[in-house]
């Protein structure tokens, strides 16, 4: 859903201090005032987001109702000073000149996520992707471009076996494997067999142990865990043909 406020962009202020009696307190002197102005016209775009009409605009409005986290991008676009020269402000329009000045970026993402707590989202903590651009224009405006975050959804049998291995976890567990298996090769097993006369089978044998018992023991629990949870297996084909692809390598 993207959103206009008209106007140049405006930058959060600090907090101001004044005494009530014998008692201190500190005030945000832009609530009831700028703020205010920008909480209108975010409400007004709301309203006519709901009103429009169109099939799409509604469906992501209700879409916004339904989100935990948000992803928001903010342009910002300045004024140019009417003492500027033509060519000054042809560079500015141009993009010759950034507007690497005063206020920053930071000051005024902070004042429109806040406005737009109690419209669009509880509390701007649920803005957890956002990026910002400042530019001139002469049509100042403030255009705020609001998507849901989608979490990542597998299915719940699926998601309950990264439950158990963190992303850590399933590194090192991922690491033990290549460290003291991959260099046995399969038919170096047929080495171990009775009709096999290998000189230091005595010393394999009790290689292959030792390395064995240490892997059941640092990962038995976390492997009885996951033998416990079924995964469907329908995509099954698909997995191995992406891997015959190259598309996921293991």
């Amino acid at each position: 859903m993207k959103i206009v406020i008209e106007g140049p962009p405006i930058a959060k202020k600090r907090h101001k201090c004044a005494c009530r009696g014998r008692h201190a307190i500190a005030y945000d002197p832009q609530v009831g005032g700028e703020m205010e102005t920008v909480k209108r016209q975010m409400l007004m775009a709301w309203h006519q987001a709901w009103e429009s009409g169109d099939s799409k605009i509604v469906r992501k409005a209700s879409n916004l109702t339904k989100a935990q986290s948000f992803d928001v991008t903010y342009t910002f676009l300045f004024p140019i000073n009417k003492s500027d020269t033509l060519g000054q402000k042809n560079a500015k329009l141009w993009g010759f000149q950034s507007h690497n000045v005063k206020p920053d970026k930071d000051n005024l993402e902070k004042l429109y996520s806040d406005c737009g707590k109690g419209i669009f989202w509880s509390d701007d903590c649920q803005i957890t992707i956002g990026a910002s651009k400042k530019y001139y224009s002469e049509n100042p405006r403030t255009e705020i471009e609001i998507m849901v975050k989608e979490d990542l959804k597998l299915g719940p049998n699926a998601e309950s076996v990264f439950l158990v291995f963190g992303p850590e976890r399933l590194k090192e567990f991922l690491y033990d494997i290549h460290a003291s298996f991959l260099w046995i090769h399969p038919e170096h097993i047929d080495d171990l067999l009775p009709m096999s006369e290998e000189p230091d089978k005595e010393q394999h044998f009790h290689t292959l142990a030792k390395l064995l018992t240490n892997f059941s023991a640092k990962y038995c629990n976390d492997l009885k865990k996951i033998q416990k949870i079924k995964i469907e297996d329908s995509n099954e084909q698909e997995v191995v043909q992406a891997i015959e692809e190259g598309k996921f390598n293991i």
